[in-house]
């Protein structure tokens, strides 16, 4: 494996006790102090007339990400997706279902794709979110790192497998509601 890597790896570990604290939201405020979002832009999902109906769509907006507007994330009255700064104390991935029907985390696949990033990883998530196509695996660091190195060293430990790290600072990761929360320390 390469040094750097190697090296970015070693610092990519977990803060058990923060992560256990601080496992549930308790508010915008609390969502700011733990994900720390970019907050010069943010998405919002919007309805759109489609072929079949209305479709959901993303659509990026270069305000501020106001406290009001994660609040209203939370509660469900909007439905926004944050970006990551450049240097990060976490990291998210992704694991999407769209091509399992059911509910995901009861799924037989869906679980051996978490559990083989987990494996990989090394050690598990500090917070596990229900996303409406999957799971949002969140790990708290110690100390930050910069987003590409991160995004590099996580990137090649997950080579082949059909998940993504989200959010970047490029690419939003939806905000999920306060009912979508589990602690998991291990699976």
């Amino acid at each position: 494996m390469n040094p750097i890597i190697t090296e970015t790896i070693s610092q990519v570990t977990l803060q058990y006790e923060q992560a256990q604290e601080q496992s549930s939201y308790k508010g915008a405020k609390q969502f700011i102090q733990l994900y720390e979002p970019y907050r010069q832009k943010y998405a919002r999902q919007i309805e759109e007339r489609g072929l079949y109906g209305q479709d959901p769509k993303w659509v990026i907006i270069k305000h501020y990400l106001t406290e009001q507007l994660i609040e209203q994330a939370l509660t469900r009255e909007l439905t926004l997706a944050y970006f990551k700064r450049t240097w990060v104390n976490s990291y998210g991935i992704d694991i999407d279902a769209h091509d399992l029907l059911g509910i995901p985390l009861l799924l037989p696949v869906f679980k051996n794709r978490m559990n083989e990033v987990i494996e990989r990883i090394g050690c598990p998530p500090s917070i596990l979110i229900e996303s409406p196509h999957g799971t949002h695996l969140y790990w708290f660091l110690i100390s930050y790192i910069s987003w590409v190195s991160m995004y590099e060293a996580v990137k090649g430990i997950l080579e082949g497998l059909d998940v993504e790290i989200l959010p970047t600072p490029s690419k939003p990761l939806r905000i999920s509601h306060e009912g979508c929360y589990l602690v998991v320390l291990f699976l």
